[in-house]
């Protein structure tokens, strides 16, 4: 491991034991005890995906995670993909680092959370120092603009692009895998363009 990626994956690390300590560990009158979520590394066929501990100068970000359980079929199909395109350490994280529930997304912005959690993203940016920041759907590339790109002027110039999220509850599950599978190599280019200009 380079010292380069050595230093950031401690910065990580700081970073992500803050957030367990603000909401996971250390509730108080005003604060319900959360669950906090990370995208982990996987240790099956998907062994050299490392999740939020991804250091490469991508991140693909996701709006919350939900209250399922770590690997469904789609995580598994998601690493996969990341493999299948040279993203093994990509920075894998989301914006909401608390679980919830689908139908308790519509109203995240007015969380008393919501700043923090921004906040804390945007130190994750600062750390990776993104060529290319992946959004896993609509919702959470509206949030990132509506909610950051603007007050945070340090991340105005990074290059953003929009990827339809990996879930496949409604549809037909063949057509969205394949539409997804053409998006990853199609960020794989832009990635590959990017990191050549730098």
């Amino acid at each position: 491991m380079s010292k380069h990626r050595s230093f950031k994956k401690k910065q990580l690390l700081a970073l992500r034991k803050k957030i367990i300590d603000k909401y996971y560990t250390t509730p108080t009158k005003s604060t319900n005890w959360k669950e906090v979520w990370f995208f982990p590394s996987y240790k099956d066929s998907y062994k050299d995906i490392k999740g939020f501990l991804g250091t490469q100068r991508i991140i693909f970000l996701g709006l919350n995670p939900s209250s399922g359980l770590f690997p469904t079929k789609r995580d598994k199909f998601f690493y996969g993909q990341l493999k299948a395109n040279g993203f093994q350490d990509a920075h894998l994280t989301d914006f909401i680092k608390l679980k919830s529930k689908n139908k308790e997304n519509t109203e995240l912005e007015k969380s008393p959370d919501f700043k923090g959690q921004c906040d804390f993203l945007v130190k994750e940016i600062r750390i990776i120092d993104p060529k290319l920041i992946v959004f896993l759907g609509k919702k959470v590339q509206d949030l990132f603009e509506q909610n950051l790109r603007e007050r945070y002027t340090d991340i105005k110039g990074i290059t953003t692009e929009r990827i339809p999220h990996y879930s496949y509850r409604w549809g037909n599950e063949k057509r969205i895998k394949e539409k997804f599978s053409k998006k990853m190599k199609d960020i794989k280019k832009q990635y590959k363009n990017a990191v050549g200009k730098a």
